[in-house]
């Protein structure tokens, strides 16, 4: 009888009445949502013609026999004319089709570039008696390698100034420098050209200056 009982309130709502009037819909709203604004697309008369690039097939072959034709092999070749036309004009057609997207562009950059954490920092290891970092400064957008001696409340040094060192390149990228064995240099590389193609710079750490001798490429 008590477990019937107990069933019967559930039923009904914990012993409440149940109220007999069935649930009204809410009433819809006439007024139309406003719509999105868009920015038409421009329609293909008004886009340049997209650039086809022409085939021409070479034949590579494997050490071990297999032979696969590619049809752009000579684009290979980034400093060709040929190369750098074709490319500049596949680079003015992306534009053209894209603009009318420009402030969607800009504001999904601003979007992303707002939750990057400006001054971020890598968590610093320890080798011979100093702790290493990558770091970051606010408005800058390569990192410094730094260190410092006997842990975080130590002088820092500054190894490389990525922002510093990108100056005057169209594109930078830097390796982690080395210490050497008796402390007194720090070598690492450099990408002007996008390639992974390392050139190897020196620093002298006694005196805080860049070392004329160079390993190119």
């Amino acid at each position: 009888m008590l477990l019937a009982a107990a069933l019967l309130l559930c039923a009904c709502g914990g012993g409440e009445s149940a109220d007999p009037t069935p649930a009204q819909s809410p009433t819809p709203d006439p007024t139309p949502a406003p719509a999105a604004e868009e920015t038409p697309v421009p329609p293909k008369a008004e886009l340049p013609p997209a650039p086809i690039a022409r085939v021409e097939p070479h034949e590579l072959k494997a050490p071990h026999g297999h032979v696969r034709v590619d049809d752009y092999y000579w684009m290979k070749d980034r400093e060709s004319e040929e190369v750098l036309t074709y490319l500049g004009a596949e680079n003015a057609y992306t534009s053209a089709a894209m603009a009318h997207t420009s402030a969607l562009q800009e504001t999904l950059f601003t979007e992303i570039t707002g939750r990057i954490k400006q001054d971020d920092a890598s968590v610093p290891y320890e080798l011979d008696g100093y702790w290493y970092a990558r770091r970051y400064v606010e408005g800058g957008e390569y990192p410094l390698y730094v260190r410092q001696k006997g842990g975080a409340d130590g002088p820092e040094q500054v190894l490389v100034d990525g922002n510093a060192r990108a100056k005057g390149h169209d594109y930078f990228a830097a390796r982690e420098p080395k210490v050497s064995s008796d402390d007194a240099v720090a070598a690492w590389g450099e990408d002007h050209v996008g390639r992974r193609i390392y050139s190897i710079y020196f620093k002298d750490l006694a005196t805080d200056t860049m070392r004329d001798e160079t390993i190119q490429e």
